[in-house]
């Protein structure tokens, strides 16, 4: 009969095997959670141009201005009225005007009928243009005095055809409003009874002048 011996010992291990083949792709995870902000990259460089755009509409067409040099082209004005005024002292009438540029000179007339009267003395009034409400200062004021010397009491009544011109330099550019006004003359000669416009048409004309000769 076999006689079974007693077990053996465990052997020694054997060396490792080859790495097995790629496994299948598993799912997709989820999205992890949003980084931090990064900080703000440098400029870029400027891209290509991009095509030319269609051309516009054509725009209104602009007031004509003066030329500076060369040749010149018009821009005046005129007001008239139909009106008599015996105020001594205020705005008579005031014509709005548009002054194309800076460099210019605004030339004014006033046309029309004036009177002073002032029984038994001498007595003066003046009438004059204001720029905006001021009157100009470069070069001079614009007005025209009359003086009436009637200390004999003679009741002088006499309605004058007046022409008061000038020119003013360094307004601005864009709307003067021109008032015409009366009131005493600078040197006073006593109140008075004056009278603008008589039985007739006034004008106020306005008229933008290039700038004057060096």
């Amino acid at each position: 009969l076999p006689i079974c011996g007693t077990p053996g010992k465990d052997g020694t291990n054997g060396k490792d095997g080859r790495d097995g083949r790629d496994g299948y792709a598993g799912e997709k995870g989820a999205n992890g959670a949003g980084g931090a902000k990064g900080e703000r990259g440098e400029k870029g460089s400027s891209g290509k141009a991009g095509p030319k755009g269609n051309q516009g509409e054509m725009g209104l067409p602009g007031q004509q201005g003066p030329a500076v040099g060369g040749h010149y082209t018009p821009n005046w004005k005129q007001c008239t009225w139909n009106s008599e005024s015996s105020i001594s002292s205020g705005v008579l009438q005031i014509c709005t005007f548009r002054k194309f540029q800076r460099s210019t000179a605004v030339r004014v007339l006033y046309a029309g009928a004036l009177r002073v009267k002032c029984p038994g003395r001498n007595c003066c009034g003046r009438w004059y243009f204001t720029f905006n409400g001021t009157e100009c200062s470069n070069p001079v004021p614009i007005d025209g005095v009359i003086f009436v010397n009637d200390v004999s009491n003679n009741d002088l009544n006499m309605h004058r055809p007046s022409t008061i011109e000038g020119i003013c330099e360094n307004l601005p550019a864009g709307q003067v409003k021109v008032g015409f006004t009366v009131g005493k003359c600078k040197r006073d000669e006593g109140s008075a009874n004056y009278y603008t416009g008589y039985n007739s048409f006034s004008r106020i004309l306005i008229e933008e002048y290039p700038p004057p000769q060096q």
